[in-house]
């Protein structure tokens, strides 16, 4: 209940003076997949796991896609997190990191949003704000977000 382990460091001391602890500051320490060695800063502009997974996936792409291209995550129905592209396949670095992480994938065409509430998921989170056609669906649909809605039009939709 106090955030702390209850067997010691294996490390000892080179982790910390409290052998039991798992993070200095529970609540301003935010990893949930483990990837982050060092202490962050502002490791995730985001305020929920989901926004953090897509940022982590979205993180997997070339630094040219990542302009390009938005990446969602998403709680499915049974409980588990999916990930979506903007692509109508999801890029094959994001697959071996879902593999990795044990997140469903789903492709779909239309937006990283959109395919996964498609695929029946009641929040969803993106690498970037969320446009004005997927604002709709997401209210529509009565699916929650912690992402902010950009208030602008999609400029890849038709």
């Amino acid at each position: 209940q106090v955030g702390r382990f209850v067997s010691a460091d294996p490390i000892g001391y080179a982790g910390g003076l409290n052998l039991y602890q798992y993070a200095p500051n529970a609540v301003g320490w935010l990893d949930p997949l483990g990837l982050h060695s060092k202490k962050p800063g502002k490791p995730y502009p985001c305020n929920s796991l989901t926004g953090a997974i897509a940022k982590e996936a979205h993180n997997t792409l070339d630094p040219i896609a990542q302009a390009y291209k938005t990446t969602a995550a998403g709680v499915m129905p049974d409980g588990t997190i999916g990930i979506a592209s903007s692509d109508p396949k999801v890029p094959k670095s994001q697959q071996i990191y879902a593999e990795s992480t044990g997140l469903s994938v789903h492709n779909g065409i239309g937006h990283a949003e959109e395919t996964l509430i498609n695929a029946g998921a009641k929040h969803v989170d993106a690498s970037r704000g969320i446009c004005l056609d997927c604002e709709a669906l997401v209210k529509s649909n009565g699916v929650t977000t912690n992402t902010p809605f950009s208030g602008r039009k999609s400029r890849n939709r038709r």
